[in-house]
């Protein structure tokens, strides 16, 4: 084989290597306009993050206040709640003591009738 033969197959032989390098040239450009047409976008999108994060802190620490907030009513509650079980406990007694004070009264009223009727003596009302 000569050197004129040898080199009209190799050339034949890279023609298509060539063109394929040609595409991927052309796709690896494509690729870099295409990322530099997203950079900007993407530091938009990191910018808007950041300002999220910093969002995000400042309602966590104002989440954290309505806990601390909440605790203390909860604190209160739970006193009060201990306050009004006494209070309703005493009104439970002056109930019982009322019922028991109307009982006695019936009762002596009745007995009073009695022997109201028994001397002939009426009330004065």
């Amino acid at each position: 084989m000569t050197d004129a033969e040898l080199k009209k197959i190799l050339r034949e032989e890279i023609k298509p290597i060539h063109g394929e390098i040609a595409r991927l040239a052309r796709e690896l450009s494509d690729l870099q306009l295409d990322r530099l047409k997203v950079s900007p976008e993407l530091r938009r999108i990191s910018t808007d993050l950041s300002r999220m994060d910093s969002t995000l802190d400042s309602l966590k620490v104002d989440v954290d206040d309505i806990k601390n907030r909440l605790g203390v009513v909860e604190d209160k509650q739970d006193s009060n709640t201990v306050s009004l079980m006494n209070i309703e406990a005493t009104i439970k007694m002056y109930d019982e003591m009322y019922n028991d004070n109307k009982r006695d009264i019936k009762k002596l009223k009745e007995r009073t009738i009695k022997i109201e009727s028994k001397v002939g003596i009426s009330s004065p009302d």
